[in-house]
């Protein structure tokens, strides 16, 4: 599998925005404390990322969010690609029920489940073991682990990648698995 090399950032989420939310937000894809703010002109949203927050990872996203997000990669990343289906078959769910939801086959983008998360921050493919930090490292890196759960940080260029290349693992902002426990 391939993995995203960081957060999917404000500024990715806001293009997502932009594409399939300019007209209404019936899937509640925005938060108002997001590093995102909405400009309603003429009947339409606009959605652009606030002073300062443009690469920091994007916050306050549910699981049918970033479900939804993937469906739309999936289906092109353009204006108006469809959300509902792709990677994963929502069709308009945005309940607590997420068991129902598995991956579909020949998804292009999606989310990692649990096991793939953990390999990708944690495995150490020259030993073939896991480290304790995503930093290819079993000691800590300050930079990784001064970061509260919720709190969005521009960090990539100060922290140290994964055997993967994967930044910020360990630490930074929580991040959704398709794995539902």
């Amino acid at each position: 599998f391939k993995i995203g090399l960081q957060e999917v950032t404000n500024e990715d989420y806001a293009t997502f925005l932009n594409a399939v939310a300019h007209l209404d937000d019936v899937y509640n894809l925005h938060d108002a404390r997001m590093g995102i703010v909405r400009d309603p002109q003429d009947g339409t949203f606009i959605y652009k990322t606030k002073d300062g927050e443009a690469n920091k990872p994007v916050v306050y996203v549910d699981l049918w969010c970033a479900m939804r997000y993937c469906n739309w990669l999936h289906n092109g990343g353009f204006k108006g690609a469809d959300t509902e289906s792709g990677a994963y078959r929502l069709l308009g769910n945005v309940g607590p029920n997420v068991e129902n939801v598995v991956r579909n086959t020949g998804a292009l983008y999606f989310l990692p489940n649990k096991d793939e998360w953990f390999k990708a921050a944690f495995y150490n493919p020259v030993n073939l073991s896991y480290t304790r930090f995503a930093t290819r490292s079993d000691t800590a890196n300050p930079t990784e682990i001064n970061f509260g759960s919720t709190q969005a940080k521009d960090v990539y260029k100060l922290t140290f990648p994964s055997f993967y290349n994967t930044y910020a693992q360990s630490g930074n902002v929580a991040e959704w698995t398709e794995t539902i426990t």
